[in-house]
């Protein structure tokens, strides 16, 4: 069967077969110091500056409703999802006003 996109309602949505499949994002955040960098997105020619990739694949994909899961553990939370001077990826992904529902998903450390 072919997959193609619709849209429907304003969504973009990809259809297989006869099922609608949701657009997700699935992503893991460290703990590393990362460093500010333009990312590029296929063949546009706007960059998107920022320590994270997880947020610059969400901004240049642009899509309405995308569902991110971020995997983090409890110290990548604390140093880089939600830490206290709200600059983290948490906030990040809130400010990109693309309608996008972000979650957290705690991973044990080993």
């Amino acid at each position: 069967m072919m997959n193609k996109s619709i849209l429907e309602r304003g969504k973009s949505l990809e259809v297989k077969g006869d099922r609608i499949m949701a657009k997700k994002l699935f992503a893991f955040l460290g703990i590393g110091d990362y460093k500010s960098v333009e990312y590029y997105f296929q063949n546009k020619k706007e960059g998107y500056k920022t320590e994270y990739i997880q947020e610059a694949i969400t901004k240049l994909l642009n899509e309405q409703d995308l569902n991110v899961t971020v995997f983090v553990t409890a110290e990548a939370r604390k140093k880089h999802w939600e830490p206290e001077n709200n600059k983290g990826l948490e906030s990040r992904l809130k400010k990109l006003n693309i309608n996008c529902k972000c979650h957290r998903r705690g991973i044990i450390d080993p």
